[in-house]
């Protein structure tokens, strides 16, 4: 496997090993992969694409995948990502995509991710975003309007998964005045009525 640069292992019982060094893209997600295998991870230093999907794995882990300085796609979605880890990955500036969808961001953990001034991709559609992390299991998508007047700030970005979150007219609003770099928009499966459709042509013309 010495020429190999990309390796797609999940749903796997595989926890990363010495000779996967060389890798540029990995993914390991559904792999039960705790904080000390993300440390093992982190030491791959040629990694600039990594999907780790539905591990076990918390703000520890999040704190050695940020000392990834190489890393430029990340996916991290479902896996508990509070306000904490939230706050820790707004370090990596670096970043041109972003998943994560389905954590348990709250209106704080937003206000991190829109630090991410230079991000172009960010899919973060299906995360329950309350006043307050909820315990175990959330089952409530909840931006609002709130959230996406939070998210609107980032005008670097040119896509957006953002579906599925309860946004309102005004969310949409939000969106559509501020986001005037977006070419691809996912907004499936929200609130929106012909106001809001409007608001978002406005990303048309």
């Amino acid at each position: 496997m010495r020429n190999l640069t990309g390796l797609d292992i999940c749903f796997n019982r595989n926890h990363g090993n010495d000779e996967m060094d060389q890798l540029i893209a990995l993914d390991i997600s559904f792999n039960s992969i705790d904080n000390n295998r993300i440390k093992i991870i982190s030491g791959m230093k040629n990694l600039t694409k990594l999907r780790c999907f539905a591990n076990d794995f918390n703000l520890e882990g999040i704190k050695s995948l940020v000392s990834m300085k190489n890393i430029t796609n990340l996916g991290i979605g479902p896996n508990k990502i509070g306000t904490a880890e939230t706050k820790a990955l707004s370090e990596m500036k670096q970043l041109t995509a972003l998943d994560l969808r389905c954590n348990y961001i709250t209106m704080e953990g937003a206000q991190y991710i829109s630090e991410l001034h230079n991000l172009p991709e960010l899919f973060i559609n299906q995360i329950p975003l309350v006043v307050k992390e909820p315990i175990g299991l959330a089952t409530l998508n909840d931006i609002t309007a709130e959230g996406a007047q939070l998210i609107s700030s980032m005008d670097s970005l040119t896509f957006l998964s953002i579906g599925q979150n309860n946004i309102s007219s005004l969310g949409a609003k939000f969106i559509g005045n501020g986001l005037r770099n977006l070419r691809t928009l996912d907004i499936h499966n929200n609130t929106i009525d012909l106001e809001g459709v409007q608001a978002i042509c406005k990303l048309i013309i």
